[in-house]
């Protein structure tokens, strides 16, 4: 089987930590046979560490589907927002008071302002904070906006604004949108394709959004934690506790 895996409150609990017990769980499964691939929304720089744990160097994909690895060194896909698309995206909210932005580029998040609080989080990380330059020529894995929380509503319309590409709208406090077949659901099936696996040998855990298309795809879909959307359990077939409970590792004791 080939187990697919999220990482933000599906194996990862809310404090950034990944539980010994779901470790080990995973590296048992890996050792009887089953393959492993992580999915996620970080970036890279942010993956690597839990790649490191679980012994992946391949078949994962990071930024949601932005960027896919196949075997050890060969990337499957790197789709990126070409820059007048970026500025399509960006130019008619650059002013507005309610918001910030990000245009990510690989582990560089240039932003409208580079001392807002919001992005602090990004040095803790190894990520680099530099101002948007509007004559940029910036290619981007994502762009992310970022409500104040004065006018939350206005994401759901720039989302609406942006059709063309993929949208991830997390409670009404940030979107993030990248190009069209950069989710997870084609990323999984970029990797299964590559390692010769059905879908119907594929089990897939997540909890968010952007973990939807991938538990779609699988043959079982497990959604994890008291955080799964309604369209997660809807795609689910099970529904297990959260990485805090150890939900995965219960699983895959129980079921491998």
């Amino acid at each position: 089987m080939l187990l697919a895996f999220d990482l933000d409150k599906t194996i990862v609990t809310n404090d950034h930590q990944l539980p010994l017990e779901i470790a080990n769980a995973i590296l048992d499964a890996k050792a009887k046979g089953h393959k492993i691939s992580i999915l996620t929304g970080r970036p890279t720089v942010a993956t690597t560490p839990f790649l490191n744990i679980l012994g992946v160097s391949e078949y994962f994909s990071t930024n949601h589907g932005v960027f896919v690895v196949g075997k050890v060194g060969e990337v499957l896909q790197h789709k990126l927002i070409e820059t007048k698309n970026v500025n399509e995206i960006i130019s008619p909210y650059y002013d507005h008071p309610d918001l910030e932005f990000a245009c990510i580029v690989e582990d560089t998040l240039h932003v409208k302002t580079p001392n807002d609080e919001r992005w602090s989080w990004a040095h803790t990380i190894n990520r680099h904070v530099k101002k948007f330059d509007k004559n940029h020529n910036l290619r981007a894995d994502k762009i992310v906006f970022i409500s104040n929380g004065y006018n939350p509503q206005f994401l759901e319309e720039i989302s609406e604004n942006n059709t063309d590409y993929v949208r991830y709208l997390w409670d009404n406090a940030y979107l993030e949108i990248t190009c069209q077949n950069a989710d997870k659901g084609s990323a999984l099936k970029l990797i299964a394709k590559e390692q010769g696996i059905k879908p119907e040998d594929i089990i897939a855990f997540g909890d968010g959004p952007n973990d939807l298309t991938m538990l779609e795809y699988a043959q079982t879909g497990i959604a994890v934690g008291p955080h799964a959307t309604k369209e997660v359990l809807a795609a689910a077939s099970e529904h297990i506790d959260s990485p805090e409970k150890l939900g995965v590792a219960k699983w895959l004791k129980e079921n491998l």
